[in-house]
C-alpha cells in the first residue's frame, strides 16, 4: 500500500481549499480519479487500519466519489471533507479501489459495501497522511 504525504497547513493562507490542495496533492501519484473513493480516516489508528483494511467494524466505508466533489454537489461536500478532517486530531485520508465496492443502494449517503469483506486490504489504493 503507498503512503503519500500531504501539507494542508498553509491552505488558508494561500487563499486554497482542502479539497483542492487534496487533488493537487493526489494526481501526481496517479491517485485522483473515477476509480477511487475517499474516505477521511483516525490518523492515530493508521497501523489498525493497515493491518485489517478498516478500524471500523462491518463492512461498509463511508467515502466520497470524485463524481460527488465535482459538479453541482461541489460546495456540500467540499465543506464536509473539511469538517471531517477537524475532526481527528491527525486526519488521514484513505484512497480506495472503487471496483472493490457495491455503493448507493445500501441506505446511506456515501455509504459503500465491500464486494469481498475478506479482502478489505486489497481493497487500499494508499493512505494520504495529512498535516494540519
Amino acid at each position: 500500500m503507498d503512503r503519500v504525504q500531504i501539507d494542508l497547513s498553509l491552505v488558508r493562507q494561500l487563499n486554497r481549499s482542502y479539497f483542492d490542495e487534496l487533488r493537487r496533492g493526489l494526481e501526481p501519484h496517479g491517485l485522483w480519479g473515477l476509480e477511487f473513493l475517499y474516505s477521511v480516516i483516525d490518523g492515530t489508528r493508521l497501523d489498525e487500519f493497515v493491518q485489517r483494511g478498516t478500524y471500523r467494524k462491518g463492512n461498509t466505508i463511508f467515502a466520497y466519489h470524485t463524481d460527488d466533489l465535482e459538479g453541482s454537489a461541489e460546495e456540500d461536500a467540499r465543506e464536509e471533507i473539511e469538517d471531517h478532517l477537524r475532526i481527528y486530531q491527525k486526519p488521514a485520508l484513505a484512497i480506495w479501489h472503487e471496483c472493490q465496492f457495491i455503493g448507493g443502494d445500501i441506505g446511506e449517503l456515501y455509504g459503500y459495501k465491500f464486494l469481498e469483506p475478506k479482502r478489505k486490504l486489497e481493497a487500499i489504493a494508499a493512505v494520504a497522511l495529512l498535516t494540519l
